[in-house]
């Protein structure tokens, strides 16, 4: 089916891993500092793929290309931070991070093309279609020892963690604005295409490794900078909910490695010695090498063909509260 459940718990084990040695510091006195944030933001996202016309990546070497863009996200989020003394083998500060978030699409926009020439020429349909439904889910935990600067001004933290990442997309509303109608298969007449409710759901996990660093300029100001390469597996499965001959609910399985940059800046202000006031952005852009595309027919057959590329960009703004235990 989807994503294994092991590749969750790895992350939840990560997660659980931060909170209970946060707690064992806390209770042995080794705890220096722990902190939740709870932010609320905007987001947008950018994904596209595209597949050849067999598994050599020949005639042609794009045959369809899809494209979700413009996707506005709303997105809750919970970060923990916690800094420990002395834990375990590493003779020094400890830092742990741990993230949870979840985002609801409210708009956003696909285009479907097929082609029969290489480089994308002969493009025989395409398709416009609404992508204003769908979800995010990202939970990402890491941790490393944390170096001290300048006097307690600079902290430095590399950092090895773990993440899972998904986007589930829709095609509703379609509109038909390129058809050969002496194509076969046939594709739909220029206009309204009745009934589109087709489904993309894509996956991204895999261990990353990266760089905390944390700036105290002045007096109540913090800025964090967070750096992190990941190496990813990449995994998604679609519903192409108007193809009689492809199999549902699964009509086609992607299956690819991949990496991805993630760049967050978060600047702190305190209120007290409690609360203060964040501020975040958020960047990403992660790519997969060519991989295979598997799909699934009505009668029980299977096919399959060479998968180019995944393709996806993100960015986000968030505004928040820090709670200081």
């Amino acid at each position: 089916m989807i994503l294994n459940c092991h590749r969750f718990v790895l992350v939840f084990l990560l997660i659980v891993f931060f909170s209970v040695n946060s707690f064992a510091a806390a209770e042995t006195g080794r705890l220096k500092s722990l902190s939740l944030d709870y932010s609320l933001g905007y987001r947008v996202d950018q994904l596209d793929w595209n597949i050849a016309g067999n598994n050599g990546g020949t005639t042609p070497n794009v045959l369809s290309e899809l494209t979700w863009s413009d996707l506005q996200i709303f997105q809750l989020q919970l970060d923990g931070r916690a800094e420990t003394k002395d834990l375990l083998w590493l003779k020094t500060n400890t830092l742990f991070l741990g993230k949870l978030a979840g985002g609801r699409i409210v708009a956003g926009v696909n285009q479907d093309s097929d082609y029969d020439g290489d480089n994308r020429t002969s493009e025989w349909s395409r398709s416009i279609n609404q992508a204003d439904k769908g979800f995010t889910f990202d939970v990402s935990g890491a941790f490393g020892p944390n170096y001290e600067l300048l006097r307690g001004r600079l902290s430095v933290a590399p950092l090895v963690g773990y993440s899972v990442h998904m986007q589930d997309l829709s095609m509703t509303d379609g509109v038909q604005t390129v058809s050969d109608a002496g194509h076969s298969p046939t594709p739909p007449l220029v206009g309204p295409i009745a009934g589109l409710d087709s489904s993309y759901k894509a996956y991204w996990w895999g261990p990353w490794f990266g760089l905390n660093l944390r700036m105290k300029p002045v007096a109540k100001l913090d800025f964090e900078l967070t750096g992190e390469y990941h190496i990813v597996d990449y995994f998604s499965e679609a519903n192409w909910n108007l193809r009689s001959l492809l199999a549902h609910p699964v009509s086609f399985e992607h299956d690819a490695n991949g990496t991805g940059l993630v760049i967050n800046l978060k600047s702190v202000y305190e209120l007290d010695q409690r609360w203060s006031v964040i501020f975040s952005g958020n960047l990403q852009r992660w790519q997969t090498d060519s991989g295979v595309d598997t799909t699934y027919y009505a009668d029980g057959t299977r096919g399959g063909t060479r998968l180019n590329q995944v393709n996806w960009k993100s960015y986000a703004l968030m505004l928040g509260l820090r709670y200081q235990f």
